[in-house]
């Protein structure tokens, strides 16, 4: 399920590494309980802790001030965000609705319009343009023992298959039970671009475009829901359907 939400133009702007803001504003929005189970804990897998949201990059025409690093959006602008859980969609709308607005730093978004929607997958193949950048990695070790992130591109065979292995603890870490051994292809069309991202103290390296993701149905949808790859939470792999066998229903 997803929420589309889309703001009045504003004239203040909001820092260009906005996406850390956008998870705090977005958790503050949830009701009481909902938002400190999201915020602690969310679902837990094994030793880890998954959080069942994802967001996109605000969307609409900007200007930038580099020399201050904000991000201006006068005519308005839109973000999308996700969960496969329809709660915290539902949550999330009620908050929006009580508030009217959300605060990006020291800015507020006033919001003009709210759409929620659940896009319907009834096919192996879907194409997607990323609304977030896509970001996978692993954490290496270095000959001193040190800790270090390595990041890998489209072209890297583990891109595939690592964005899969993340599919399939999303489904257990939810309790689905099916055969977890399936076959995921992905296919960006084109060149991606690579996008760097700070959020909080750290840069994280995605990538973005159109591609074609080819898979069981209802992991394709798990994707659309969640988001593709790691760090959904903190705004990355967001996705947003373009093709393939699906309708959307809004709701």
């Amino acid at each position: 399920m997803r929420v589309r939400i889309h703001f009045e133009p504003v004239t203040l702007g909001t820092s260009i590494y906005y996406p850390y803001y956008l998870q705090t504003a977005l958790y503050s929005l949830l009701d009481g309980e909902l938002g400190t189970w999201m915020h602690d804990k969310g679902l837990v897998l094994e030793k880890r802790r998954l959080k069942p949201i994802c967001f996109s990059r605000l969307m609409g025409e900007y200007k930038l001030d580099r020399e201050r690093g904000i991000i201006y959006f006068p005519k308005g602008a839109a973000l999308v965000v996700t969960s496969p859980i329809s709660e915290i969609c539902q949550s999330l709308l009620t908050g929006l609705l009580k508030r009217g607005e959300i605060i990006l730093g020291k800015s507020s978004f006033p919001v003009s319009k709210v759409e929620i929607a659940d896009p319907k997958v009834s096919g192996s193949s879907i194409l997607v343009r990323t609304l977030s950048p896509i970001t996978v990695y692993s954490t290496m070790l270095k000959f001193d023992g040190s800790k270090y992130t390595c990041y890998f591109s489209p072209k890297d065979s583990e891109f595939v298959s690592l964005c899969r292995d993340n599919l399939v603890r999303k489904a257990r870490a939810l309790g689905w039970e099916e055969n977890q051994d399936f076959e995921l292809n992905i296919e960006f069309k084109g060149d991606p671009k690579t996008n760097m991202v700070k959020f909080k103290n750290n840069f994280i390296k995605g990538y973005s475009g159109y591609l074609m993701i080819s898979g069981p149905t209802r992991y394709l949808k798990l994707a659309l829901d969640w988001g593709l790859g790691a760090k959904n939470s903190a705004g990355f792999g967001c996705l947003e359907i373009t093709g393939g066998g699906n309708h959307q229903d809004r709701i």
